[in-house]
C-alpha cells in the first residue's frame, strides 16, 4: 500500500498482513490517497479524510479482481458464491481486550451445501480469540454455493482483522 498525503505530509508505504490490512499511524490531519498494487492489479481510493485520533478504514478494490457477487468458475460450469444469511458478528472476548490482543486471525472452514460452517481450522491463530471466533463462525449461516443448480460444499478461508478501539 502506498499513501499520499496533503502538501507537506510525507508519503508512506506499507505491506499488508495476511488479512490484507495495513495501518498508518500518527498521520497529520488532511486528505489522503491510498493506492494498492498486487502484481498486475492495482486499485486506488482518493479523498480519504484523516483526523488525528480517529481510525478510518478504507476498502481498496483491485481492478480486475472478482467481487463477492460475481460467479466463480469450477471446471467449465458456472457456480455462485455463498451469501451471508445470519451471524458473522465476531468480536473481542473480555480476556483478549484486557491483554490488548490485536492482529489477524485466519481460519479455513467448509461451508456446507446446507449453508452451515463446519470443520474449521486456524491457519494463523490469534491468542485469546481463536476458539471464540471459530465457535461464532460455526453459528453463522450462509446461502450455499450452487453449481449446475445444486448446492455444494466449498472450502472458505476467513481473514478476520482485530484492532483495538482507541
Amino acid at each position: 500500500m502506498h499513501l499520499e498525503g496533503p502538501p507537506g505530509a510525507e508519503s508512506r508505504s506499507g505491506r499488508t498482513d495476511s488479512c490484507g490490512a495495513v495501518a498508518f499511524d500518527g498521520l497529520p490531519n488532511g486528505i489522503y490517497s491510498v493506492k494498492a498494487v498486487d502484481g498486475l492489479l492495482e486499485g486506488m481510493v482518493e479523498n480519504v479524510a484523516v483526523s488525528r485520533g480517529k481510525d478510518e478504514m478504507v476498502d481498496v478494490k483491485l481492478n480486475g479482481q472478482a467481487t463477492g457477487a460475481d460467479p466463480i468458475v469450477k471446471g467449465a460450469s458456472p457456480c455462485t458464491r455463498v451469501r451471508l444469511l445470519s451471524g458473522g458478528f465476531l468480536g473481542y472476548t473480555s480476556d483478549a481486550l484486557q491483554r490488548n490482543v490485536q492482529g489477524c486471525l485466519v481460519v479455513k472452514c467448509v461451508i456446507t451445501s446446507n449453508g452451515m460452517v463446519r470443520n474449521c481450522q486456524a491457519i494463523e491463530p490469534l491468542e485469546g480469540l481463536t476458539r471464540h471466533s471459530i465457535s461464532e463462525l460455526e453459528r453463522t449461516r450462509f446461502e450455499p454455493a450452487m453449481c449446475e443448480g445444486k448446492p455444494v460444499d466449498i472450502d472458505n478461508t476467513f481473514r478476520i482483522y482485530f484492532r483495538l478501539p482507541r
